[in-house]
């Protein structure tokens, strides 16, 4: 075996295990004979494997968002403008997505039919990586710098995915492709679609997994499964998803009596994330959840101007700058 083979599978016991908070450390033995890493004791620690996190390594922990076009980024009460093409021209895009570094920015451009790629910082062009769509979602992006796209298309969902510089590939993701999609989320490792579909039963949440080839390339997605969850009543809209760990979603849903809702919820049954899962309820009619799958990020609901910390509620915010179109972590 060995020394990446024997990482990886280290790794992959470790990032299970670690779940279980009784559990400080593993050892791993084929037989009788113990396997460590080159130069380590072979118990090994919790923090091994970081560079494999599913939530990005070393991902930025900035919020960004446009604002009147223009896009900015940092902390929730101190937003600043960016000093890429995109914080600096006025290119009118009306939502973006940022790699998990943070140094690259996709915006949909005002008319939803085009997306532009360009340095969040610094010199540099914006440069179109898609165009000719009919009516895009906010982009997608993954640890490999992937943009995933999901085109309305009147009621009919085209998602495709930009890679490596060539243009968008069409992903069939059966039971959600060629439906009425209102929401498209996927994880930071590239490997979840998450989507928020209008049935004739109401807004409901579905959940796929991408096939990946040796070398990394999207092959194709499973059949989506519809999630548990049912919303409260017959009139509650899901207004948005946001990822809350790399295995569940927060769902922000309102009803006609101005009345907001956010439950977390698994994407894979696991019972790992039920320490987080839970119900808010908050007044306002909230637009926009903003949430990280990063343990102990902050989280938003955002209502206009008007945004509340839903991981600390009794904390005053002051009002997001006007003209702010949306407001997002990396991913």
């Amino acid at each position: 075996m060995t020394d990446e083979v024997r990482q990886r599978i280290l790794t992959q016991l470790v990032w299970t295990m670690r779940q279980e908070q009784r559990i400080r450390a593993v050892r791993l033995a084929i037989g009788d004979e113990e396997q460590g890493l080159s130069g380590n004791p072979t118990q090994v620690n919790l923090d091994v494997g970081e560079v494999f996190d599913p939530t990005g390594a070393q991902a930025s922990a900035d919020l960004f968002g446009p604002v009147d076009g223009p896009v900015v980024r940092g902390s929730i009460d101190s937003l600043s403008a960016t000093s890429g093409p995109m914080g600096v021209d006025q290119l009118g895009v009306r939502s973006i997505g940022v790699n998990p570094a943070g140094d690259r920015v996709a915006g949909i451009s005002g008319d939803g039919r085009s997306v532009l790629v360009a340095p969040v910082e610094g010199e540099g062009s914006a440069v179109e990586v898609a165009s000719s769509a009919r009516n895009l979602l906010a982009p997608a992006r993954d640890f490999a710098d992937r943009i995933w796209l999901a085109d309305r298309a009147g009621g009919s969902a085209v998602i495709s995915v930009v890679a490596g510089g060539q243009p968008a590939r069409q992903i069939v993701v059966p039971g959600v492709s060629g439906r009425d999609i209102r929401h498209l989320l996927v994880s930071r490792d590239g490997s979840r679609p998450v989507a928020v579909v209008r049935t004739p039963r109401g807004d409901r949440v579905f959940a796929s997994r991408i096939l990946h080839g040796e070398a990394g390339r999207v092959l194709r997605a499973s059949r989506a499964v519809e999630l548990d969850f049912e919303p409260d009543a017959a009139d509650e809209v899901i207004r948005d998803i946001d990822w809350r760990s790399p295995t569940a979603i927060s769902v922000l849903t309102d009803n006609a009596q101005d009345l907001s809702r956010v439950e977390t919820i698994s994407v894979e049954g696991a019972p790992g994330d039920l320490g987080i899962r839970g119900v808010s309820r908050l007044r306002g009619g909230a637009g926009q959840l903003v949430s990280s799958p990063v343990e102990g990020v902050e989280v938003f609901a955002v209502a206009g101007q008007s945004v509340s910390d839903l991981t600390a509620p009794e904390r005053p915010l002051d009002p997001l700058p006007r003209g702010l179109a949306s407001l997002t972590y990396v991913g």
